[in-house]
């Protein structure tokens, strides 16, 4: 395949480009693989596209071919061609099939500016919760704000709670109600204060009853006073003792007649001190 003329690559069947060997694959040269048809790319077996260096793959494969790939194809790249073989405008044109298909090995491998080129469609119908879970800390960072809104509230359940404490006070703000209300128990102790005292106010006002109860006193503190103002009367109930103990007296000031009457209840009174 070395000596052929990119107008003799172009002119390959199928059949032709399906039987070369693995060595012939990785000897062409980029324009070679470049003149290749995408009905020829969709023909490769896993073994040819697993030969292909990462230069063929960066230089080489233009975006149509790479999204001609099949799932199986693209389950057979190795580690170091996803990760340092795609160039992001490679990776933005993979379909959502596709971007499934990816080995979480694989996914752990891809760097932030490949992360953060995904689309908000690949994000939220591409990335399955086995590969949310794969991310590191760095590549759970690189998701930009409109990526974190586009998560499914099964993308978000997954995120592991290291990963979910170390995204940036901007990138959980970008997070819908129905998102913030599908955080497990687990991801809402992991929370900062700084995520929580940057949260906005609807997303207060959409956390669950049990995720208040668990939260810890320090994110009860940094809670706004516009937060514990937005609060619904079974929210304020929620909070368990050392909550209601940990309260400043500005955010006792936020709470509305209604709340205070129809929320707290006898024991919550009790816990508060003199100077509450």
């Amino acid at each position: 395949a070395q000596g052929l003329t990119t107008d003799q690559v172009a002119g390959l069947t199928t059949s032709q480009a399906g039987s070369l060997t693995t060595r012939q694959i990785s000897a062409m040269t980029t324009e070679q693989v470049f003149a290749l048809e995408t009905a020829d790319v969709f023909a490769l077996k896993t073994a040819q596209v697993a030969a292909l260096t990462t230069t063929q793959i960066q230089q080489g494969l233009s975006t149509d071919q790479v999204a001609s790939m099949g799932t199986g194809q693209v389950a057979a790249m190795t580690t170091a061609q996803i990760a340092q073989g795609l160039r992001t405008r490679q990776v933005q044109v993979l379909t959502s099939e596709q971007l499934a298909s990816i080995e979480t090995a694989d996914v752990l491998a891809l760097k932030t500016s490949q992360i953060a080129a995904l689309t908000t469609q690949q994000v939220s119908q591409g990335l399955v919760s086995d590969q949310i879970v794969a991310l590191n800390s760095d590549q759970a960072r690189s998701f930009t704000q409109l990526q974190m809104a586009a998560l499914t509230t099964q993308q978000v359940a997954a995120f592991e709670t290291e990963d979910l404490a170390a995204l940036k006070s901007s990138q959980i703000a970008a997070l819908k109600t129905h998102q913030v209300a599908a955080l497990t128990t687990d991801q809402v102790v992991a929370l900062t204060t700084e995520q929580v005292n940057n949260m906005g106010t609807a997303q207060a006002a959409a956390l669950t009853t049990d995720q208040i109860a668990v939260m810890q006193t320090e994110d009860v503190v940094a809670l706004r006073t516009n937060h514990v103002a937005a609060l619904t009367s079974d929210q304020v109930r929620a909070f368990v003792t050392d909550h209601i103990l940990a309260l400043t007296t500005a955010q006792l000031s936020a709470l509305s007649t209604s709340q205070v009457n129809q929320g707290l209840t006898s024991d919550q009174i009790a816990a508060l001190t003199t100077q509450q």
